[in-house]
């Protein structure tokens, strides 16, 4: 073997099937007379230099000899071996493919590892930008810390290093950082992270004793009622705790309020698949109209952007762009006599549950920011589009309607139909979330689905006889259950 060349899940199972495949000529790794540290620049390399992907059995690498047809299709007897990025990717691909297959070793897992660092730096740098665009923010897009402390700040939490672990950047503690103390459970308790996260910045394992800790703790009850905009004209004026105030800001830029702004937001989002209806919207309609603290609400804004990145924000940033690669929706007739088909772009909000926003002086399209309003929730769900076998719901349907059962059986395939392609179970992550959320979508008159934990509800009351879910901390699977199954151990 004295070449490489990284394809698809998709191109080897054509490769296999058809006995062939064309190769891009500039993405072939000539690894002849190169050793191990060369070879694994030349993969790592290779992968920048494709699409970014999630799941170690998107991409396979296979050796060959460079005997290429007509130039640029290599046969399947010409591949020497096939080799998986990881060694849980080689167990999967052992059970679903050929058992005659051989796959090899996965002696670019390291590499790999690498990429997928990488390709999570990457998303964090987009995620600041999308937040950025999704709030709206009047100013043009400018990374406001650099990506050498975005980076350090992701490696620390990867690496699973507390904030009073080490020694850094104070910006550097705030992405890193996670609660362990017992500080008050409201807005106040973010003034406490803050002042924790200024000791460990200057290597100190708690700010107790200090002067901005007596300040909070001497008037805690008092405190402990006023909202984080309140809070932070409070601190703002106190002039007892200008020592510690005076060492986070900047430019005039107050960073204590940015970073007690963002802690908030990232509490809030932390469990949410989409910023609609949130604490973290009207926090920002009540800070804009207020217009005291735009530039720290910026850099929170930024901040937030930056700790969870673009994969959280992209499905809010393309409803409200519009894209034109999505669908249009068909809203349900009033009337049964008026046949007549109405269309809207999609996919649009409601207008009406916009108004405190608009009040708070933030633009209100149909995909702006909406506020945190459970009762707007189950009183106007929204309806989605959602395919099951071929057929289409574009509205929450009834409990005590006649099409309920039918629906209902309709979703219940449609789980299975998950199932079934993902080998007997899954977990919900992000992207599997969304499409379980638009499944379930007709019966959200009779729950809210608007997070993991009411999937998972919906699940359990409706299918719990033949799916199941368990929950190990943060993660939720999903499987057959087989415990009625008198064929589940044959």
């Amino acid at each position: 073997m004295s070449h490489l060349y990284i394809i698809t899940k998709q191109e080897f199972t054509s490769l296999y099937r058809f006995g062939k495949i064309p190769l891009i000529l500039e993405r072939i790794m000539d690894t002849e007379n190169r050793n191990p540290t060369e070879i694994n620049d030349l993969v790592y390399n290779s992968f920048l230099s494709l699409p970014h992907f999630v799941g170690d059995e998107e991409y396979l690498i296979i050796g060959f000899e460079n005997n290429l047809m007509n130039g640029i299709w290599i046969g399947i007897e010409h591949v020497s071996e096939v080799i998986p990025l990881t060694r849980a990717a080689k167990s999967s691909f052992e059970m679903k493919f050929d058992i005659k297959l051989d796959f090899k070793e996965a002696r670019f897992e390291e590499t790999v590892h690498k990429v997928e660092e990488h390709i999570d730096i990457q998303e964090r740098y987009r995620g600041a930008k999308a937040f950025w665009s999704l709030c709206k923010v009047e100013n043009e897009y400018e990374p406001l810390l650099s990506n050498d402390i975005i980076e350090s700040a992701y490696q620390k939490r990867i690496d699973s290093k507390k904030s009073n672990d080490f020694q850094d950047d104070f910006f550097i503690h705030l992405l890193a950082y996670d609660r362990y103390e017992f500080f008050p459970n409201t807005d106040l308790g973010y003034f406490y992270d803050v002042g924790e996260i200024f000791a460990h910045s200057k290597g100190a394992p708690s700010f107790r004793g200090s002067g901005f800790h007596s300040f909070l703790e001497n008037n805690k009850h008092e405190l402990s009622k006023k909202s984080l905009v309140e809070l932070a004209k409070t601190i703002l004026e106190t002039h007892e705790v200008v020592k510690f105030t005076e060492q986070l800001t900047a430019n005039g830029l107050k960073q204590y309020i940015a970073s007690a702004i963002f802690l908030k937001f990232k509490e809030d989002l932390g469990e949410r698949e989409t910023i609609k209806d949130s604490i973290t919207g009207k926090l920002i309609g009540e800070i804009r109209k207020d217009k005291q603290f735009i530039g720290e609400l910026n850099l929170a804004i930024f901040l937030t952007g930056s700790f969870f990145g673009y994969k959280k924000f992209y499905d809010d940033l393309y409803e409200l762009a519009g894209l034109k690669i999505f669908k249009t929706i068909v809203k349900q007739p009033q009337n049964e006599s008026n046949i007549k088909d109405e269309q809207i772009e999609a996919p649009k909000e409601s207008k009406e549950s916009t108004t405190d926003v608009q009040d708070a002086e933030m633009e209100t399209t149909d995909t702006t920011i909406k506020h945190d309003s459970e009762e707007n929730t189950e009183a106007a769900p929204i309806s989605n589009s959602v395919k099951v076998e071929d057929k289409t719901l574009t509205r929450p349907v009834d409990p005590s309607s006649n099409e309920y059962n039918g629906i209902q059986k309709q979703i219940f395939e449609s789980l299975l139909k998950i199932l079934d392609e993902e080998k007997g179970s899954f977990e919900i992550k992000t992207d599997r979330f969304k499409d379980l959320k638009k499944i379930l979508s007709p019966l959200s008159v009779e729950y809210k689905i608007s997070k993991k934990d009411d999937v998972v509800r919906v699940i359990k009351d409706k299918f719990s006889k033949d799916i199941k879910v368990e929950i190990k901390g943060s993660k939720y699977t999903v499987s057959r259950n087989n415990e009625n199954d008198l064929f589940a151990n044959s």
